[in-house]
């Protein structure tokens, strides 16, 4: 199951459909990033501005990531949200912003719950390790699983069963590839690849399923990895206890292992991520 036949059978595949188009507002504000390393902050507040749905999501993500870090007021505007997420990391939450437009209009059920899910888990995972802010932990959780749009529009049956095979963490994969010659995490990768994402997104996002991590060489990305290892485990223990399986303890250790994190900062982890999702 070599990762470039993945990426080839992949790339094949989408030249016959239509993949998921980059957002208008995405595109904007990536040129907008890209051409300047730090813009004008009131530039950026004046395109937000304009995409009203935009600027009430970017408002609804800092309550949500301020809510077990802060006792504030709640966020009503738009230059306090800014604040609150740092504008350091401001492109990575606004740019998540606009891709959860394409994940709310899937027809995969559940898939945009999951992958909000898996975003606010992986942000809270960042805090405790040096390897990923808080902004890329979650982009990174958002759009792991962008390449499902691609097999859901090759195989209308896989819209149907991919959210229930989350459990199935290591051995899900498989299945996909022996059934379609590639996966979803190739199938990310590939469309990640066009989006003219960051390389190291695309790569966690077809290396997610690694089911041995420590083999990744490069430390970024092997912890990059394991943050969405571990973000899946913890959100499979509140969605999923009843269905747990020995690959959920497997991969629950070997993210743990990656990220060196301590039974007592993980318990803490637990706790805050059960507040802000229910």
């Amino acid at each position: 199951m070599r990762l470039t036949d993945q990426i080839d059978v992949a790339n094949q595949l989408l030249a016959k459909i239509d993949i998921p188009m980059l957002p208008k507002e995405a595109m904007q504000l990536q040129k907008l990033f890209n051409d300047k390393e730090i813009p004008n902050p009131q530039e950026v507040k004046r395109l937000v501005a304009l995409n009203p749905v935009l600027a009430g999501e970017l408002i609804s993500l800092a309550n949500i990531l301020s809510t077990a870090h802060q006792n504030a007021a709640p966020i009503t505007d738009l230059d306090t949200a800014i604040y609150r997420l740092g504008y350091n990391q401001l492109k990575h939450f606004l740019f998540s912003m606009c891709i959860k437009k394409q994940l709310d209009n899937s027809q995969i059920q559940g898939l945009s719950v999951h992958s909000q899910n898996i975003a606010i888990i992986a942000s809270e995972i960042a805090r405790l390790t040096p390897f990923a802010t808080v902004g890329e932990a979650f982009l990174l959780g958002l759009i792991h699983d962008i390449g499902a749009f691609a097999l859901m529009r090759i195989d209308s049956n896989f819209a149907q069963t991919f959210i229930g095979k989350q459990v199935d963490y290591y051995s899900s994969p498989r299945q996909e590839y022996a059934h379609y010659g590639t996966t979803h995490s190739a199938f990310g990768y590939a469309i990640a690849t066009k989006w003219e994402l960051p390389v190291r997104f695309c790569r966690a996002i077809l290396l997610q399923h690694e089911a041995s991590p420590e083999r990744i060489k490069e430390e970024k990305l092997r912890s990059w990895v394991a943050l969405i290892g571990m973000a899946h485990a913890l959100l499979f223990e509140l969605r999923h206890k009843p269905y747990l399986k020995e690959e959920y303890e497997r991969l629950l250790k070997n993210s743990q292992a990656v990220l060196k994190i301590d039974d007592e900062k993980l318990k803490a982890v637990r706790v805050r991520v059960s507040d802000m999702l229910h």
